[in-house]
């Protein structure tokens, strides 16, 4: 093969990547298992058989009850309603628009330049960026970055590995 196919990330993936990119992540080794609102690796998540995370579940977390040699990966509804709409996801946009209007930066631009540069891994193109700075006005406050972070964690550059 010449080219690799694109694939998503997995349940314990995206929800690290979005704790990682929000600044949340704890990063400690070890220790007792904690709950899914706990920002630690989803590894240390309590897997309850009559009650598992939603958002895990959601992206097909696997059975933690059998081995399973290959995940199935399913593209529905309902895991876009739960990025568009779950509480877990818009909280992860707050805490990234709070880092990003925390940190001291001369411009928007600059600062939006930092934000897809943490969510997507590269520079946005000149297209991306005015877009994205028509989006945000002049002087942007904390809810429309949260809007603007809520966009970059729903998109496929954050979600997929291409």
């Amino acid at each position: 093969l010449w080219r690799a196919s694109v694939n998503r990330l997995q349940a314990e993936q995206i929800r690290d990547s979005m704790f990682a990119v929000t600044g949340e992540l704890q990063q400690k080794l070890g220790g007792p298992s904690v709950s899914g609102k706990t920002p630690r690796r989803s590894l240390y998540v309590k897997a309850i058989r009559n009650t598992p995370d939603p958002f895990l579940a959601a992206f097909d977390m696997a059975n933690g009850l059998k081995s399973v040699a290959e995940r199935n990966t399913t593209t529905t509804p309902t895991q876009s309603l739960l990025m568009i709409n779950g509480d877990f996801v818009l909280a992860r946009a707050k805490k990234l628009a709070e880092r990003l209007t925390k940190e001291k930066f001369d411009s928007t631009a600059r600062r939006l330049d930092y934000a897809i540069r943490l969510t997507w891994g590269r520079e946005p193109t000149e297209q991306e960026r005015a877009a994205a700075l028509r989006f945000l006005g002049e002087n942007p406050d904390t809810a429309k970055w949260a809007d603007f972070c809520h966009v970059l964690l729903n998109s496929n550059e954050f979600l997929y590995v291409d």
